[in-house]
């Protein structure tokens, strides 16, 4: 699910709520291993700031990365699985997936050598904070003494060395993409990784046999362990900045709040157990899947890009749910690659559109936009207001935000915006978005959710 121009923010966000291939076991079932590689851009300094910008990437850092695994280490909750209904016996949730951290960023995006290394130190940390779900590969630490020992070595790394074209000076420039050589060297890493995991997997399992496999297990029986522990909560506290050694303990076994998440049991369906019994009768195997709620919480998740809609699919979804248009179209400018290249876009001032999904199977509590910011004169002043509107309530509750589409960094990055509704749009009622450019004559959406939480 990679995409150019996007960090842990959108890779949270697919993660979360599952945008995966359609009709794939990924989106059944979820993933068994991410791999989070988003080291670049979220090393971006802020912009327009000069002070503390080691620590000022390294929290912003540290802050995204946590969330992100948090949430990669929910997706698979034992509240989005049940009692089989039918059979009165429990549907174990599968165990939650591996995350792999990769750090490829060398730099250069700020002149501290400190600031450059912010983001490795917040990773190894939460790696090993979180350590039973996860391990972390850096492809930067493998190479860095090279790059550093000679900045203006090009295999390895970006050409950071250069004349400027005005001047006719050299400059230190900031550059962040490095060639194939570099990239390939990744993939090894990775590989490397990958094998030495498998290796001490292994070992472990051949040399240590008591804490995987019980003596009198049969051969080809599911491993099992005689450790025991206190508690089934697989996540830490939180790692900030006021979480004190005196009160950890007591919030290391606190079940973390989980939101809406899980309370979906207005959308399970209602089984015939007579059927299901009848059913299984006739079959060796236990079709456990039917008595499972789905853990999927939204009604609609997309995204414009290589791994989600195309532009003729964004068109259609567009279209289907669309009841005004004022001004709004596909882009499809792919001539240059795909980065960034298709999405939902205003091709004037004031230009709206009213978006509508009826008669929704969910309650609804969040609704998210992907949206890109740019800069330049076609992005000036770019702003567009969003507003999410129960249409079949006689209040037509409703909850507004607006959203800037252009900054001062000479990048085009994408962001997400969690829309938190003020009141549910309640199942069976009839969800409208509305969004409005207040500001310039463009503005590029990229992808929508509309989630239980």
């Amino acid at each position: 699910i990679a995409m150019g121009g996007i960090s842990s923010q959108q890779g949270n966000t697919f993660v979360k709520y599952w945008m995966y291939p359609p009709n794939s076991a990924l989106q059944k079932w979820g993933p068994d291993i991410i791999i989070h590689s988003f080291s670049t851009n979220d090393s971006l300094p802020p912009w327009g700031q000069t002070e503390d910008l080691p620590g000022k990437v390294y929290r912003a850092a540290r802050a995204g990365l946590e969330q992100f695994v948090r949430e990669a280490l929910q997706i698979r909750s034992p509240l989005e699985y049940t009692t089989d209904k039918c059979s009165a016996t429990t549907v174990p949730p599968p165990p939650p997936p591996l995350v792999i951290f990769v750090d490829d960023y060398l730099g250069h995006q700020q002149d501290s050598v400190l600031g450059e290394l912010s983001y490795n130190t917040a990773m190894v940390q939460i790696a090993n904070w979180y350590q039973t779900h996860t391990m972390a590969i850096s492809y930067a630490d493998v190479v860095r003494d090279l790059v550093y020992q000679n900045t203006q070595e090009t295999t390895f790394s970006a050409q950071w060395h250069s004349v400027n074209p005005r001047t006719r000076q050299p400059e230190f420039q900031v550059e962040v993409h490095f060639g194939h050589y570099g990239h390939m060297s990744i993939a090894w890493v990775l590989a490397f990784g990958m094998l030495e995991l498998v290796t001490q997997y292994c070992d472990d399992a051949e040399n240590l046999p008591s804490q995987h496999q019980n003596d009198n297990q049969e051969e080809g029986q599911p491993l099992t362990t005689t450790k025991t522990t206190a508690t089934t909560n697989i996540l830490p506290p939180r790692l900030t900045d006021s979480l004190s050694l005196e009160a950890i303990s007591q919030e290391w076994f606190t079940p973390p709040p989980r939101s809406n998440r899980g309370n979906n049991n207005n959308t399970t369906t209602t089984l015939d157990c007579s059927k299901v019994n009848n059913a299984r009768e006739k079959s060796s195997t236990t079709e456990t899947e039917q008595t499972q709620p789905n853990a999927n919480p939204c009604i609609m998740a997309w995204v414009a890009g290589p791994v989600g809609l195309n532009a003729n699919g964004v068109n259609q979804v567009m279209r289907q749910h669309n009841i005004q248009n004022n001004g709004w179209k596909v882009e499809t400018d792919t001539k240059d690659g795909w980065k960034q290249k298709i999405g939902w876009v205003a091709t004037k001032a004031g230009a709206s559109f009213v978006f509508e999904l009826p008669r929704i199977s969910k309650d609804i509590h969040v609704v998210s936009l992907m949206y890109m910011k740019s800069y330049g004169e076609k992005w000036k002043d770019s702003r567009a207001k969003i507003t999410i509107v129960d249409a079949s309530s006689s209040s037509k509750t409703n909850t507004t935000t607006e959203l800037e589409g252009s900054h001062e960094p000479q990048v085009s990055i994408a962001f997400t915006e969690e829309i938190h509704l003020t009141q549910p749009v309640l199942q069976q009622s009839n969800l409208q978005l509305h969004v409005e450019l207040m500001g310039g004559t463009t503005f590029k959406i990229l992808g929508l959710m509309v989630c239980a939480w």
